[in-house]
């Protein structure tokens, strides 16, 4: 599988691989948003401002949680749909359930 991305210099100055796909709202929109691929990550995360967006019921906990190298924050588990373009330019939806920060600075 390809993902088309771009590296973008960060903050910190750093380039960052992202890639820009659509995730489902609460409401049935989708929401363009950027994330940093991170091949060593066990999970997709959502940050604050973009799981707020979201809109989305939090599911029951399932008792995990994220750990990262700045130690664990406080996440709230949603389940929606992600998508990304193929090849042809049609959208190829992942469905499930991902984690979101509940803190404003986490990340």
């Amino acid at each position: 599988m390809k993902i088309y991305g771009e590296w973008v210099e960060s903050e910190s100055r750093v380039l960052e691989p992202r890639i820009s796909l659509h995730v489902l709202s609460g409401h049935g929109e989708w929401i363009e948003a950027d994330f940093l691929i991170d091949t060593g990550a066990e999970r997709t995360v959502f940050n604050y401002d973009l799981l707020y967006s979201l809109q989305l019921d939090p599911l029951e906990s399932d008792g995990r949680y994220v750990q990262g190298v700045g130690g664990s924050s406080n996440t709230v588990q949603v389940a929606t749909s992600l998508r990304l373009k193929r090849d042809d330019r049609q959208y190829v939806p992942i469905h499930g359930s991902y984690y979101g920060f509940t803190d404003p600075i986490a990340l």
